[in-house]
């Protein structure tokens, strides 16, 4: 059982792991586009001097997409906040369950013992009474003996 649940927290553990790494990678490509992003800002900003009508236009697609990007970094931090607050609740968990899959053996190991420790008694008491019996007989034979001596 224990076996069991440490694959299984493994496995978890592993699969909770490549969602977080998954979600690293793609925030940190979303914030080499969003730095990539302000910088086309700053060079259309400069064309903006020479070139005002013109440059109105990108500089809106810009900020839009910045705004997308920053919107997608926001929600991708969330996300990983998120994957890792359920990877420490489900961490406690499988200690939890872990912890007491180890108590639930050590019972079973003790519950074990105390019949053993009950079976050889009885076999023991089993025993004696079987040498008592043997002596019951001798004895009722015995005096059977001597009654009829008697």
């Amino acid at each position: 059982v224990i076996k069991l649940l440490e694959r299984l927290l493994e496995k978890w553990k592993n699969d909770a792991q490549e969602q977080v790494e998954a979600a690293q990678k793609e925030t940190t490509e979303l914030r080499e586009r969003l730095s990539d992003s302000h910088k086309r800002l700053a060079e259309a900003l400069q064309e903006s001097v020479r070139h005002k009508e013109a440059a109105d236009g990108e500089v809106a697609s810009a900020r839009h997409k910045m705004r997308d990007l920053e919107d997608k970094a926001d929600d991708l931090s969330k996300q990983v906040e998120e994957a890792e607050g359920r990877a420490r609740t489900a961490l406690a968990d499988a200690k939890k369950n872990e912890a007491d899959a180890r108590e639930a053996q050590e019972r079973y190991e003790r519950e074990l013992e105390l019949h053993a420790a009950a079976a050889k008694r009885v076999r023991e008491v089993e025993g004696a009474a079987r040498g008592r019996e043997g002596n019951v007989t001798r004895l009722e034979e015995e005096l059977s003996d001597v009654k009829e001596e008697l």
